[in-house]
Order: C-alpha cells, then sequence, then structure tokens
C-alpha cells in the first residue's frame, strides 16, 4: 500500500481544511466519506462536480483534488468496485491487521 505521505500533506494544503478529517476516516478506517469525496473517489467526476461546495468546486477546476488523488494508494480510488473494496477492508488499518 503506497500512501505519499509528503506528497498527500502538501496536495491537503490546497484544498479545502472541512475535507480532511472525512478523506483521513475514509483511509485510515474505511468510513464512507460524503457524497462529493465519494463521487471524485469513484472517478465521477460530473457527481462530483455536481455535489460540491464553492470551495471545492474551485479546487476542483484548479486541479488541487488531482494532486491529493495521485498522493493516495491506487488501490483505494478510482472505481466504485475500489471504493466498496477499501470501505469492506475497513481502510488502511483494516487490511493491516
Amino acid at each position: 500500500m503506497d500512501l505519499k505521505q509528503p506528497d498527500l500533506d502538501l496536495a491537503l494544503k490546497k484544498v479545502p481544511e472541512h475535507m480532511h478529517e472525512g478523506l483521513y476516516r475514509y483511509l485510515n478506517h474505511g468510513i464512507r466519506p460524503g457524497r462529493f469525496l465519494d463521487s471524485l473517489l469513484c472517478g465521477n467526476t460530473p457527481q462530483a462536480l455536481a455535489s460540491a461546495d464553492p470551495a471545492n468546486a474551485t479546487a476542483m477546476l484548479s486541479g488541487a483534488w488531482e494532486d491529493v488523488l495521485r498522493a493516495l494508494p491506487p488501490e483505494c480510488h478510482g472505481t466504485n468496485a475500489l471504493v466498496d473494496d477499501w470501505l469492506d477492508e475497513g481502510g488502511m488499518l483494516g487490511r493491516a491487521a
């Protein structure tokens, strides 16, 4: 599993702070995030943009969220199936157990 922590820390500085906790809950414990982040993680860009608040829409359009996604383990995002598997396995902590 490849969490590029320095890259993620740097990328998270470019996205709204109110999103950080939900992303970390998803990554570490496999807890489903809200609609925007779930859509983004599943690779459903139109749905993510439609459900984004103004700050997240701006971050999406600037490419900031792409930087975040590049820093995440590839097995935790990109399709509905990958996200569902990540959730079922309990995130990084569940996979490590």
